[in-house]
């Protein structure tokens, strides 16, 4: 990591990008399972091809994040994302 700690490197991952590292991968992860949702034909098999563990944990990642579960876009009812978590959460 460029020879910075963990705890630097979060807090200037912060500072640059406007929220945290973890909350970040989280968006990241979040935007593959949205690509996987509307290629998969199961919410699980999204879920396998975004890295998740299991569908439970995709759709209540999701719907923690976007307020909807992921089954309303794979409905292909499409939706306005909102941005990522806020750095003050």
């Amino acid at each position: 990591m460029a020879c910075l700690s963990s705890s630097r490197f979060a807090h200037l991952f912060t500072e640059q990008v406007g929220l945290p590292f973890r909350r970040y991968m989280l968006w990241r992860k979040l935007t593959r399972a949205m690509l996987a949702i509307a290629r998969e034909p199961t919410i699980a098999a999204a879920a396998h091809a975004s890295d998740f563990s299991d569908a439970a944990h995709l759709t209540r990642t999701f719907y923690q994040m976007f307020g909807i579960p992921p089954s309303v876009m794979m409905r292909g009812q499409f939706f306005e994302i909102a941005a990522p978590f806020s750095a003050a959460e």
